[in-house]
Formats: C-alpha cells, sequence, structure tokens
C-alpha cells in the first residue's frame, strides 16, 4: 500500500495573471515589502484573505532550505534530485 508522506512545495515562479487578457493588475510594492520573493504574490493574496503566511518554507532564495527539503523527499530512495 502506498501512502503520501508529504505534500511540500517550491514555488519557482511566484505571479500574478489576470483571468481577462488585456487586463492590468495593479499591487502597491509597499503591499509587497514584506513578503520573501518566491512567494510574494501568494503570500500576498493570503493575507487579504487574513491567513498567516510561514516565511520559513523552503526557497530558491535561500538554497540550503530546497536542498535540505530535496534530500528529505528523495534521499531515502537513493535518488539524486
Amino acid at each position: 500500500m502506498w501512502r503520501i508522506h508529504s505534500f511540500d512545495a517550491v514555488y519557482l515562479r511566484d505571479e500574478l495573471v489576470p483571468v481577462i487578457p488585456g487586463q492590468v493588475l495593479e499591487v502597491p510594492a509597499t503591499k509587497l515589502a514584506g513578503f520573501r520573493r518566491p512567494y510574494r504574490m501568494l503570500s500576498y493574496l493570503l493575507s487579504l484573505q487574513g491567513y498567516g503566511v510561514n516565511m520559513e518554507l523552503a526557497g530558491d532564495d535561500r538554497p540550503e532550505s530546497w536542498h535540505a527539503l530535496e534530500q528529505e523527499l528523495f534521499g531515502w530512495a537513493g535518488v539524486e534530485p
């Protein structure tokens, strides 16, 4: 029997795209200032909905956390990420 061990992600592309092509989404830079680059838009949207954002998530701005996560997820299988 197989089971899901975890559900972790590393965001490599964080952007907002309008639903209607040609529309412009304006997000003030001051609203994004407190969020980490890989999670800026996601964090902004979650904060608008009242959710707290974990600033310790793995991300490409912190390679050591990203590599540690890869090792945790793939290391048991002897797979080189």
